[in-house]
């Protein structure tokens, strides 16, 4: 699955929202997007992944999001974002990846000088929500944050 938001000009509400899915379950999909409209009002277009709906996808968006477990270990060397298709120029990549901290993914877009986020903070504030729920304290943020320094490693 892989998530991209179009650019918007002005303020964009929750029920203008557009949301373009990639991904290799298009039933899925169309059950996302029905999911969506109905929650929100927003709209979710569903794309197949494949080079040319990819480079249609993409068009106008101002963030890409890979939700996927492409890149993630053992199969570090691939990467949602088919080579053959260029990125938009102003686009910002968020790999949800956290093993390893850098995907090539990110390694692709950073290469292409676009402005990119990991997965590793996303993980350790879910970490840090959770605790916070289950326990009904204040979790040790900073000891997570080393501990996942310490065990995702590159």
């Amino acid at each position: 699955m892989f998530v991209m938001q179009p650019r918007r000009s002005g303020r964009s509400r929750k029920r203008d929202a557009e949301v373009r899915l990639l991904g290799s379950n298009l039933p899925a999909g169309a059950q996302l997007a029905s999911d969506l409209h109905q929650a929100t009002g927003g709209r979710l277009l569903n794309f197949e992944w494949a080079l040319t709906d990819l480079g249609d996808a993409s068009q106008g968006c101002a963030l890409a999001v890979n939700c996927a477990p492409i890149g993630r270990l053992p199969k570090v060397h691939t990467t949602p974002w088919f080579p053959e298709v260029p990125c938009p120029a102003e686009i910002f990549v968020y790999d949800l990846v956290y093993n390893p901290q850098e995907t090539m993914f990110v390694r692709q877009a950073r290469s292409r000088g676009l402005h990119t986020a990991r997965g590793k903070g996303m993980l350790i504030l879910q970490g840090t929500l959770a605790i916070a729920q289950w326990f009904r304290c204040r979790p040790p943020v900073e000891a997570m944050r080393i501990a996942a320094q310490r065990e995702f490693h590159d």
